[in-house]
């Protein structure tokens, strides 16, 4: 085993492209081939976000994935990471624009003060959950009620149960459909590099449908500027 230079790794647990888009609609107008893109674009994104934040960054999706359900396979996927050496593993989703290297960079530090690490989509799941070794009870992260809206209440009740502070970031939106996409499309949740091309492909399709696409205009009102870091409250 080589000799690790950080106790934190990141863990991008997520489908493949062609799972993603399979499995979301981004724009009811949209080709199967437009589709396929953006589902490409929000995961290279992750992954060039998360590699800036110099930590050790593995990535586990599709056929990779080991288990039967949803939370056999994602915390098979953190075990895996524990048995590499690491002490701490942040894991993060592909489908969340406005993640940044900072966030994840402060949730490292909140892991190193004691805590477990978690932060609020809009739909009541989780866009990451940063957790210790000490902490990672693998069954019983197994059996909670994942992708059900009730993962961030979970998460909590998880930390409540091991007395463990819960650090909970602010609350961000993952892209889940066509709607998500819209927000932070015209919001301007997600980098500048990401919007142009998100824009541009949006665009494109309105020009080469019959229908128009339902995203009717494209408004970008301080789009270039990063969220900045979340404020951990107590828990």
């Amino acid at each position: 085993m080589q000799k690790l230079s950080q106790h934190t790794a990141i863990l991008i647990f997520s489908r493949t492209a062609r799972e993603e888009a399979h499995v979301k609609q981004f724009g009811r107008h949209l080709s199967a081939a437009q589709n396929l893109k953006i589902a490409q674009l929000l995961i290279r994104r992750t992954r060039r976000m998360a590699k800036r934040t110099r930590l050790p960054v593995f990535t586990v999706s599709g056929g990779q994935q080991r288990g039967r359900t949803f939370g056999q396979r994602f915390t098979n996927a953190i075990a895996d990471v524990f048995d590499k050496g690491y002490d701490q593993v942040i894991t993060i989703g592909s489908d969340c624009p406005a993640l940044t290297p900072q966030i994840l960079l402060d949730a490292q530090q909140q892991l190193q003060r004691g805590k477990i690490v978690t932060g609020a989509d809009h739909s009541g799941g989780i866009y990451f959950l940063g957790i210790s070794r000490q902490h990672f009870l693998r069954q019983t992260l197994a059996n909670i009620p994942w992708q059900s809206g009730q993962d961030f209440d979970s998460i909590r009740q998880y930390a409540d149960q091991l007395q463990i502070e819960l650090a909970a970031g602010s609350m961000l939106i993952d892209v889940d459909d066509a709607r998500d996409l819209k927000r932070v499309v015209q919001g301007g949740h997600a980098n500048c590099d990401l919007l142009k091309k998100l824009r541009q492909l949006l665009q494109y399709a309105r020009i080469s449908v019959s229908c128009p696409v339902w995203f009717p205009q494209f408004a970008f009102p301080n789009a270039c500027g990063l969220r900045g870091p979340p404020v951990y409250p107590v828990g």
